[in-house]
Parts: structure tokens; sequence; C-alpha cells
């Protein structure tokens, strides 16, 4: 598969935060599996106990579940593939949606690859496939496997026959809101 060159992203920015990740979880992981499970019965002894690390998010915090007032429930972004093919995704996830309307500014983002589950013979809101992703599994990479990288027109003639879609040369080129 020959695709278009990528648009050059700061990778500078991507090492420097991911490093920093990197050492911010293996500093806030325990060092032995006793310790792992001594952890986990003294955060489940005193639920008020709040987490060792508090720079580091909780999954709780890191991805917000409820739907910021003014921003609607849902949201469908079109995605122009490699420059020359598009489709649709349903945006549940309000964290989601705010990515997806920073990649359509042109804002520095460092996740720009969308991920998800294909739910096939069910377009959904993707008009002109047999296909859609579903929202439920979605979120945007910041890297990826090659094996799901590839064109819309691969998810549906089924040369992509894997489970998920990836494709990394994307770009967010409209949002409405979700019918």
């Amino acid at each position: 598969m020959t695709l278009p060159p990528r648009p050059r992203r700061s990778h500078t920015a991507f090492a420097v935060v991911s490093t920093a990740l990197l050492l911010t979880a293996c500093a806030a992981s325990p060092a032995s599996p006793a310790q792992a499970s001594a952890s986990a019965n003294q955060a489940s002894a005193s639920p008020s106990a709040g987490p060792s690390n508090p720079s580091t998010p909780s999954p709780a915090t890191a991805r917000p579940t409820a739907t910021p007032q003014g921003s609607p429930a849902a949201i469908v972004v079109t995605i122009r593939v490699a420059g020359t093919e598009e489709y649709r995704i349903e945006l549940t996830d309000p964290a989601d949606i705010e990515i997806a309307r920073q990649l359509l500014a042109d804002d520095e983002v460092l996740a720009t690859i969308p991920n998800g589950a294909i739910v096939r013979n069910d377009p959904s809101v993707n008009n002109g496939y047999s296909w859609h992703i579903d929202p439920g599994s979605f979120e945007w990479a910041e890297v990826t496997t090659e094996v799901c990288d590839g064109l819309p027109s691969y998810v549906e003639d089924g040369t992509l026959s894997g489970p998920r879609f990836c494709p990394w040369q994307a770009e967010v080129i409209a949002i409405q809101p979700a019918p």
C-alpha cells in the first residue's frame, strides 16, 4: 500500500511527553506484585484515600464522562484519509469530541490517529459504506499498529479484515451534530 506522505508534526514534543509519561508511570507503579496487591487492598480499605501520585491523572479523571453544558451529546466527524477518501464517525465521549475540535482547528495535538472497532454490515452515520466505527470503542491514538492502517475502501472491500480501523494519514475536515 502506497499512501502519500503524512504531514510532518513535531516529534520532539511527542518524545518529551512520552518519556515524561513513561517515567511517571514507572515511578508510580509498585516494584512487585505483592506491593501491587497491598496497594489495591489499602485503596479498597480506605475509599477516601486519593492516588499516591496526585500529578498522574487517574483513569476516572483522564476522560470525563459527563457532557459539558452547551456541548452536544454526540457529533459526527468527517475524516479524510490520505487526501483521497472520506468516512464518518460518531463521537460520544466529551474528551474525544474536544480532540476532534482541536484537530479541525489545526491545533497541536499529539493523538491524531482515529482508532476504533469496525462494525460491519451497518453503515450508521458512515454514508456510502456498509460499516461504521463503534463509538464506544473509539479513541484518538498517538501510535497504532500498521495492521489497522489503510483507506476506508480497504475496510469496505475486505482488504483490511481486522477488527479495528486506524488510518495514520487521517485529517478531520468537518464536524456536525449527530442525527
